[in-house]
């Protein structure tokens, strides 16, 4: 390609600025050694944070020894380091256009991103779902405090969504659900605790850590990892497979209006496949199914109700 290109010039100017932005990351097996800070005008400085709590150094070195460093990142420095300034308009203008320069060298993959792509393509134009999802995203910028971090996440549409599937899943079992977590007086005074007291020593929810000292065996209290129930989900639906495609190619003239019918059937034949890596698939599978069952329960010819004749009594 033509040095001149116009591509390669934004590449160059990307570099430089990523270099200057993250150069003293480019040594992160040393991670938990300092705190990077990164200078934003002549009287004000801000950390650039490891964690989603602006975890200090001690906490990089203690996710880093817990998780390793690569599964910490699972990107380059830039991917890294870039959305943190989120809120500085040129870096979002550099990376615009860092995503176009990659999806010029590089075609997009033939598989499709399952998490964005299910949605019928009528139905996100005529609802500006896009759009939509990006407004509630969370931002990772720096420039947020952890109390709005932690704000955003609790009023995220994903909080609800759990809330429904939760509430129809424990009454179809017969089960009362109680959230005692989600008690206001306590949402607000977690909300309002600093940083620090989230993530300590390399350990979430560190207050409730601390309070539940003498009372859970260490084992359990200090444990870092949570059971990842998507195995068993794929496993049993990959029992139903073959049912899941009789039921898109029953359904296909009524999911279409909402599903894009070959990511559909693409995310069933595929959701085993990436599970240890990806599991977008299997949950676009999850929902699908769902979908389908909740459409022809709509459907169905509702049954007439019986009329009931009032008889007086007497004459």
């Amino acid at each position: 390609m033509d040095r001149q290109d116009p591509l390669i010039h934004v590449a160059h100017r990307i570099d430089r600025i990523a270099t200057k932005i993250a150069d003293h990351l480019l040594d992160l097996d040393r991670i938990g050694e300092y705190r990077p800070r990164v200078r934003r005008n002549p009287k004000h400085d801000t950390d650039l944070r490891t964690g989603s709590c602006g975890a200090d150094e001690r906490n990089a070195a203690a996710l880093r020894e817990a998780h390793g460093l690569a599964h910490i990142l699972r990107c380059s420095t830039w991917q890294a380091a870039s959305p943190h300034f989120d809120h500085i308009a040129t870096i979002r203008r550099f990376r615009q256009n860092w995503r176009r320069i990659v999806h010029h060298a590089h075609p997009p993959r033939t598989s499709p991103n399952f998490t964005t792509a299910l949605v019928a393509p009528d139905l996100v134009r005529r609802t500006d779902i896009g759009l939509r999802r990006a407004a509630t995203m969370p931002s990772r910028s720096a420039y947020q405090t952890e109390q709005q971090r932690h704000l955003s996440t609790l009023t995220s549409p994903q909080q609800p969504y759990a809330f429904e599937v939760l509430d129809r899943s424990a009454a179809a079992a017969g089960v009362r659900l109680c959230f005692p977590f989600y008690d206001r007086r306590l949402v607000e005074f977690c909300v309002s605790l600093p940083a620090h007291a989230k993530l300590d020593n390399g350990y979430p929810r560190a207050s409730l850590r601390n309070a539940m000292a003498g009372l859970l065996p260490e084992q359990v209290r200090l444990r870092r990892d949570k059971f990842n129930f998507a195995g068993q989900l794929g496993t049993g639906m990959a029992r139903h497979r073959a049912s899941l495609l009789t039921m898109l190619d029953a359904q296909a003239d009524m999911l279409a209006p909402f599903v894009d019918i070959d990511v559909a059937r693409a995310a069933i034949t595929q959701f085993d496949q990436s599970m240890a890596n990806d599991a977008a698939p299997l949950f676009a599978a999850y929902r699908i199914a769902s979908l389908g069952r909740w459409l022809a329960r709509r459907s169905r010819p509702v049954a007439p109700r019986a009329k009931f004749h009032i008889v007086h009594a007497g004459g």
